[in-house]
This record gives C-alpha cells, structure tokens and sequence, in this order.
C-alpha cells in the first residue's frame, strides 16, 4: 500500500503539479468528504488527473524537505541538525507548564524547523543530539508556522532516531562548524554562530514593554581578531553581563544579524540563541586588542572606556551639594569624532585638568567610564582612575563631519546633523525673557523635503543669519541637533557652532504646493492599519495602560534642548545659568479593538489628560516618587479617546509610536456624522458592484 507522500510524489511526476497545488485539492476533497482518509483523497484526486497508482514501474524516491507541505504526515525525513535552539518554558492557557525547543534540519534541498514539545525536548536536555548529526524522523506532520513558514513536527508515536544506518546519510551535506568572522557577517544572512572575545561591557537596562511587563537587555562588544561587532543580549541573556569580563571567551549560536540603529551590523541574541562561556576552541582566539573606541561604540554603563575626541564645546564649572552636605565640582565638555558627538563630565579633582581644555583640543582618555545621561544617551564620566591626556603627541581625532539626514529619519537626541529643507512656513522674529529677567530672540520656520516636515529654531544671534528667508527658499544648516519640541514631536535647532546655506547652488526639492501636503489632514485609521513611520494619522480607542514614566521633563528657556534637574542650573548646549522649564509628558497604550499602540502626548494636552498643571506636577513629585497615584487620581485608564498626531519609529522597542498632536473625547455628533458617511460609502460601493453584475 502506497502511502500518502508517495502518492504525492506519484501525481506530481506525472502530473506537473507542484506538492502545494496537489495537496490543496486534496485538502477541498476532505473539506468535500469529512470522514475520508488523506490516501483516499490523495487516490481520488490521482483518478481525476489520469494517473495510475500501484504499477510494477513505479519507483518513488525517497521524502526530502522541499518535498514537505502543510498538511502531510506520517512523515519520514532523514536530515542533518544544522542548529539547535535552547528548551525554554512555558505556560499553557490551562496554567499547565510546558517546553518548547527544536533544532533546524538540512538536507540538500533546503532546510526545516523541527518544534519539539514537552517530553519530546529529553533529546536536546540530555545532549543526545548535537549540532553536525544526522537524524531520522519518524512519524512526522508539517503545519504552518507562527512565522509563515512550513514547520515539522512530531505525531503522536513520533520519535527522533540520531545518526541512523540509513542509506540517505549519505545524501546529506556535510556539516561546517566553522563559526562565522565577524569581518564577514552581513544582514541578509539572518542568522550566524560567531565566536569571539569581549572588548568591553555594558550594563543593564530596564524598560518597560507595550504591554506593560519589564525588559531587559544588555550590550558588549566582541573581538574575533577579524574585526569588532555590537552585541545586544536581550532576556534570558542580559544577566550574563555580570559574570564577564574583558577577554573572556564567547560563542554565541544562532544569533541574529541585523543593521544597527546607528548603522553597520550588530548581533542580536534573544531566547532562540545560546550563548557559550569559554567554548571549545576560544582560549585559540587572538587577544583583545588595546583599542580606542569610537563616539558610536559607547553604551550606557561600560566600566573602561578609552577614547580620543576632538573638543567642540566647554562649559562652565558647575558647584552643587551632594545629599550628605558635602560640596562637588562638575565640568562638562562636548567632544566628538568621525562618528558623532557625546557629553564628557569631569568630575571634583579632575576638574582642575579640564579647565585647560578648549576648542579644537584632542583629548585622550584611558579607563573613563560610562552612563546614562539626557534623552537616556551614554555620556562619558572621569573619575579619580582615569588618564587623562590633553593634545599628546602621535593622537590623531578626524574632525566631525556633519552627517546629512532626510528629515524623516531625525530622531530625537540626534546632533551634528545636516538638513536640506524647503521653508513651508516663517515665523514673526520672536523676542522673549527668561525666567531669571534675561532676554533673546528666536526665528523659527517650518521646512520640508520629500520625506518628512519639522520646524527648525535660529536662537540668539542665529537668527541673523536667515533674516530675510522667505516662503520657498532653499536652506542648507549644518550641524543641527533635535530636541522634542511642544507636542513631543521632533525640532531642530542650529548649534553655536551652525552655519546656514540659502538657496545652494545644485539642490533640488519639490515644489512648496507639493510639500504642503506632509502637514495636511490626518485620516482615521484603525491601528492594525498603521505600518509606517511619518503617517498622519487620526485613532479612536480606549486606554488600556499608562506607563509609569514621571510625568515631567524640562527645557532650557534659552535653546529649547532638554535638560536635567531644576533649579539654577547650566545648560549643556548654551553653556548659560537658567532656570528650567517644565513640560508635562503621558504614555499610554490605545486599543481600539484591532490593536494597540503606544502614544504619548506633551505640553498642554497632557495638563489636560492628567487635570494638572506643569507646575501642580512638579509640586505634587517633591513628595511623590512615585507618580501611580497621580494617573489614577485622572482615572486615564477605560477613557475613550481620539487622538490625532504622526507615527513615529522608536529604534530601541523596534516598535512604531504615536505621537499625538491633539487629543479629546469622541464627540456623539462628530462620531454619528461619520458613521453615516461610512454607511452611504459602503451602499454606493454595493450599488456599484451590482450595477456591475448586470
């Protein structure tokens, strides 16, 4: 008696229909016919195409992967383990606790995951099966996958047979354990084993997720010898950061490869990788070479760090009380190389070092270390066992170079950019006062190119250098840095050291009629709809979560950048003594049934959401660490919402945000009107397609 995938590959020889085409007709047939076996629907469908079963001539051969299709069983696959993902737990619907692992197979048509479940994972727990074997499956089923893609798994007296004495072996390719050279790694090739030493460590953060659960992911940086890769070890993995050290071997398995946020490859290792300490074969590896990092290599909480920047900036010397009475010194300066700009602070008896420090000077350190400061960015501290070195002999920094940016890709944080815009919009010259009696002025104009809109403010004497822009010029500004502007939305700013190209020679845009259409109306969408980053966009939903983030953040009246702290304090950009001002701020989750999405609003539509003022807010979080209290009191959560702003991608959830520009209850009136509209569409569209039919 035939079985079933030789019955398959008997029609399909024959026939010239490929598996999928013959197992959907076979599929309609026990639709057709419930209680018909799969063989008897695959016999049926052979006499409906002429093709004659179960003669002398007959020779199938032997089930290999590209052969498999959703819907085949009593499979009978002899592969080769390619890799191996790790047992991981789980709970059922039903509370139950169960396992889920597998391992990819290979044969010399293509490549399958097997999905093992609960009791099936012994073979992986007790090692019987490694990477490189040959294995026989028995008793096999392939299904669909989560991700789209055929998966094998095994029946109810299924079994998995390692090395077999099978003939098929064989067949198999060979098997390279050789892991991948970080020199050689590129994103398309999805998933590497790559071997290496750690350069450096990376603390862990903690960030909550949009479903409200906490995360946590840590960094380092790995050193083949062939070159050095940024590695983010995501849960199970991020605890592992306390137990290295620089140098010490790692192998990591079925990491995956990607383009990181600031470009180049990373690695990234979540719970389908295994991370190795002291492999076979690591203590073979060159040694970590003593190494100057670069300005985009620096993460938050690195122990050592040595670097060498050119100075850009530096600020005054800032005095302050500790919380045990004693005083402290603290000089901050801007430095950068070829690949960006990052905050220095030196701190109490370095400080005398860094008051020699001026423009243009190359600073080196050795054994700085590293922290998270403004906009969660890593900023450089000097403590007492730091080197510090001012113009050495033989030290080279490559001066920073503005990098140019489409308006659509700016992020908030971002500095050193060079923007090319067309001006949509020119405000009045503005003259203000701050809080502590001084005055400036500000110029702010509205520009765009074909990928997004921004506002881009000219502080001070900045100013003066696009006075007379008009509507429809061209503007060329280097060295512009972003800050989140009233409605949390992105802004930039021309630093001290800016300049500003009007109308350069060579520079094409689109008309302004054209891109007027980046700030016209925002349609409504339902969130599933949401796909990408830079839509205008209106939702209506519920909220479902607020994030207990403190609701408060703080601007310098002189630049607008984000500063920390209140009080008489230095701001970072302007080097000035001012008085911060505080803007509210609210995350929350919206769902309106087809999904959900984080969105956040500022300013004055989040006094109103909260029933606070930005004030009130600051008073209230003196005596309150803790803000809970402060979102239940608005009672935010199963509010109605509908909010109106522009998508936005954040790089470090992966996930697109809402930013909302307006926000207010659903009005009945509003709300009937277009569901009517809405109704009329639909019966035109059905009239339409009646009138179609004849």
């Amino acid at each position: 008696m035939m079985t079933l995938e030789q019955i398959v590959r008997r029609i399909a020889e024959s026939s010239g229909l490929s598996v999928e085409e013959i197992m959907e007709r076979i599929r309609k047939i026990r639709e057709k016919f419930e209680l018909l076996t799969p063989e008897g629907a695959a016999r049926i469908v052979a006499q409906e195409l002429g093709v004659k079963l179960e003669t002398a001539q007959v020779v199938v051969r032997p089930l290999r992967i590209e052969d498999l299709a959703p819907g085949m069983s009593r499979i009978d696959l002899v592969a080769r383990v390619i890799r191996i993902y790790p047992v991981r737990e789980f709970q059922y619907s039903s509370g139950r606790m169960g396992k889920r692992g597998g391992v990819l197979l290979q044969d010399a048509t293509g490549t399958i995951r097997l999905a093992l479940w609960d009791d099936q994972n012994s073979v992986l727990e007790a090692g019987m099966i490694q990477k490189g074997d040959a294995v026989r499956i028995k008793n096999g089923y392939v299904v669909k996958g989560i991700d789209g893609a055929n998966e094998l798994r095994l029946g109810n007296r299924g079994a998995i047979e390692s090395n077999p004495s099978d003939p098929r072996v064989d067949e198999l390719p060979p098997f390279s354990a050789e892991p991948t050279k970080i020199g050689d790694l590129r994103p398309e090739m999805g998933e590497a084993d790559v071997l290496g030493r750690v350069a450096s460590v990376g603390g862990i953060r903690t960030f909550e997720r949009p479903d409200g659960g906490m995360a946590k992911v840590a960094t380092l940086m790995l050193d083949d010898g062939s070159g050095v890769i940024r590695v983010s070890l995501w849960e199970p993995w991020a605890e592992l950061v306390n137990r290295l050290e620089v140098g010490r071997p790692l192998m990591l398995e079925n990491a995956t490869v990607r383009t990181g946020f600031r470009g180049g490859v990373e690695l990234s290792v979540g719970g389908r990788s295994r991370v190795i300490i002291d492999p076979p074969g690591g203590e073979e590896l060159p040694p970590v070479r003593e190494r100057m990092v670069k300005v985009k290599e620096v993460e938050p909480n690195m122990p050592s760090v040595n670097i060498a920047l050119r100075i850009k900036r530096v600020f005054p010397v800032v005095e302050f009380r500790r919380s045990d009475g004693s005083t402290s010194q603290v000089l901050s300066v801007i430095g950068s190389d070829d690949t960006g700009t990052i905050r220095v602070s030196f701190w109490d008896e370095q400080v005398e070092k860094a008051k020699e420090l001026k423009q243009d000077d190359v600073l080196l350190l050795k054994n700085a270390y590293s922290r998270t400061g403004l906009r969660d960015r890593p900023e450089i501290h000097v403590g007492r066992n730091t080197l510090v070195e001012i113009n050495p002999s033989g030290v080279e920094v490559e001066a920073f170079k503005p990098c140019y940016t489409k308006l659509g890709d700016v992020e908030i944080g971002d500095e050193g950019l060079e923007v090319v815009g067309r001006v949509l919009e020119v405000q009045p010259l503005r003259e203000y006062a701050t809080p502590d009696g001084r005055t400036g002025k500000v110029l702010s104009m509205l520009i765009a190119d074909e990928t997004a809109a921004l506002r881009i403010n000219f502080w001070r004497e900045k100013a003066d250098l696009v006075a007379g822009v008009k509507r429809g010029d061209v503007l060329r500004a280097s060295d512009v840095y972003c800050s989140a502007g009233l409605y949390g939305l992105p802004e930039l700013h021309l630093a001290r050291d800016g300049e500003v190209e009007i109308n350069p020679a060579g520079v094409e845009l689109p008309p302004v009629e054209d891109l007027q259409k980046l700030t016209g109306e925002r349609r409504r969408v339902w969130i599933e709809e949401i796909d990408k980053a830079g839509e205008r966009v209106e939702i209506r939903g519920t909220i479902v979560h607020v994030f207990q983030r403190k609701p408060l953040f703080y601007l310098c009246p002189e630049c607008g950048k984000s500063v920390s702290g209140e009080g008489d304090i230095v701001c970072e950009n302007c080097g000035k003594h001012i008085t911060p001002i505080a803007r509210a701020v609210l995350s929350f989750l919206c769902d309106d049934g087809t999904g959900n999405i984080r969105t956040t609003v500022f300013g004055d539509l989040a006094e109103r959401a909260l029933k606070l003022s930005a004030q009130e807010l600051s008073e209230r979080l003196k005596s309150e660490t803790d803000p809970s209290s402060i979102f239940e009191e608005a009672g935010l959560i199963g509010r109605e919402v509908v909010v109106r702003g522009v998508v936005k991608y954040d790089s470090f959830s992966d996930a697109l945000e809402l930013r909302g520009l307006e926000i207010e209850e659903p009005a009945p009136i509003a709300e009937g009107g277009r569901l009517l509209e809405e109704i009329k569409e639909l019966r035109i569209k059905k009239e339409g397609e009646l009138s179609e039919q004849g």
